[in-house]
């Protein structure tokens, strides 16, 4: 089912983020790969500003080298990120259930819910961080195991993939490793795993300061609406406490858990697990369940903003569901094992069911005409031009129509766009302006636009067209 969304049309929910991963992956592979400068679209001609660890979109780039520049090889990437996630998630359960049924059913109902079955092949990088975060906890609560030390090592390295990727997606496996550690006393062999353990924190603490200092040397564009620079995120990320006793931000993120994880057949199975699994099993549960929430309460403008940041809830509430199937199959099979089995997976078919139904109903929305003015822009501006693009609501940091067009600019919000605007664009070196709209700029802005040779060009698609005006 995945592979049926695997074309060329970036879709949403969020394009925005998807077309920025897109524009690392494309810049590495028109320009060589840096990955401590990745590149957005829509900073003019100075392009470099850092919004993550860009190692898929690396991998991404490397793809393209050797089979050409196609979306099928970043959905690729983040797919095998997402089957290297959900081993992981497999193995862990192995761990924790006393039986590999309750382990095969959590994994399966992970592997169909709606939000995963989404990003598990959109362009996007938080699989890559999953994937990171599971193999982490999982080696290093064997090490905690069985002492060894190349669990360790693998731990540690996996830790410092996870830190530098997306931080909010692996420290709080703290918990459960820190729980489990205090319960088996364990303090000599802490001791000794120190020294690995805190290269990650290292890591990631300079990459932190790389990314204030290269985002803080972004130009001074300040005349321009809403522009500013990335160095100072803390808000972004954490929030305001009024966001966190704010009702309707948590009946939001219920709603997703409800609707895109869960579903009616999940919510019936996921309380069985909660309560009727067995002691080892739902102290297990309790704790991962603990830990991904307060990651949710520390990050809560994150999740309140963005659906993806519920994809971590994902592995509890499978296993809740799975630890759900078992139990029925349990009390329904008796000495009948074979129908207890088939029960399971009768329940597991129905999760799989309604899974891909949302999915199909939900996601896979492309916005035409993003996709149409980009390729239009594409089409009538030399390669090496500064676009300027102006269409709806999309602010300045908007790469739907650049990415597209396969140039870099900016993005200017309609309701800002004027000839005082144009004039600072033009001083920045913006070559051209990109008008996307029913009909042509009118009132002051009309008049000043006139000045400079224009293209029509229609989008068949509700009457809107592309404006595209020559200003350098």
């Amino acid at each position: 089912m995945r592979f049926l969304h695997f074309g060329e049309l970036i879709d949403g929910p969020h394009t925005w983020r998807q077309c920025d991963t897109a524009q690392y992956a494309w810049s590495f592979y028109e320009e060589g790969i840096d990955i401590l400068h990745p590149s957005v679209c829509w900073m003019g001609g100075y392009k470099t500003t850092i919004l993550e660890f860009p190692l898929p979109e690396a991998l991404s780039a490397i793809l393209y080298r050797l089979f050409g520049p196609a979306h099928f090889w970043s959905r690729l990437v983040t797919l095998l990120f997402f089957c290297g996630a959900a081993f992981y998630f497999y193995r862990i359960l192995t761990l924790i259930l006393p039986n590999t049924f309750a382990a095969k059913l959590s994994t399966l109902v992970y592997l169909s819910m709606p939000l995963g079955i989404y990003f598990s092949r959109a362009i996007h990088i938080d699989f890559c961080a999953v994937f990171f975060a599971h193999a982490m906890f999982y080696h290093l609560w064997q090490w905690l195991r069985h002492e060894n030390p190349l669990q360790l090592i693998l731990g540690a390295l996996f830790m410092s993939l996870a830190f530098l990727v997306k931080v909010p997606y692996a420290w709080y496996f703290a918990l459960p490793l820190g729980i489990y550690l205090i319960s088996q006393r364990k303090w000599t062999l802490l001791l000794k795993g120190i020294p690995l353990l805190i290269v990650p924190v290292i890591l990631f603490i300079l990459w932190e300061r790389h990314v204030v200092r290269v985002n803080g040397q972004a130009p001074d564009w300040s005349f321009l609406p809403e522009y500013h620079r990335f160095d100072k995120m803390a808000y972004w990320y954490l929030g305001s406490w009024f966001q966190r006793v704010d009702w309707e931000n948590w009946e939001l993120i219920l709603q997703r858990i409800r609707y895109e994880i869960l579903g009616t057949p999940g919510l019936l199975l996921a309380p069985v697990g909660l309560i009727f699994a067995g002691r080892k099993e739902r102290k297990t549960l309790w704790i991962w369940f603990l830990a991904t929430f307060l990651s949710l309460f520390v990050f809560f403008n994150l999740n309140a903003v963005h659906n993806y940041y519920q994809i971590p809830l994902m592995a509890p509430l499978a296993l809740a569901v799975g630890l759900g199937m078992e139990r029925i199959s349990s009390l329904l099979g008796g000495r009948l094992y074979a129908f207890g089995r088939m029960a399971g997976l009768v329940m597991l078919l129905g999760f799989a069911f309604y899974g891909f139904r949302f999915a199909e109903q939900n996601y896979y929305q492309v916005g035409f005409i993003p996709v149409g003015a980009g390729y239009m822009i594409q089409q009538n501006t030399p390669k090496d031009a500064l676009v300027a693009v102006s269409y709806g609501g999309l602010d300045i940091r908007a790469p739907h129509i650049l990415y597209r067009a396969r140039r870099y600019g900016w993005s200017v919000m309609e309701k800002f766009l004027n000839a005082q605007v144009t004039e600072d664009l033009r001083g920045l070196g913006a070559n051209y302006l990109a008008v996307v709209r029913p009909e042509a700029p009118g009132g002051a802005l009309g008049d000043y636009l006139s000045q400079f040779s224009r293209e029509e060009f229609d989008l068949k698609d509700g009457g809107w067209k592309v404006f595209l005006y020559k200003i350098n």
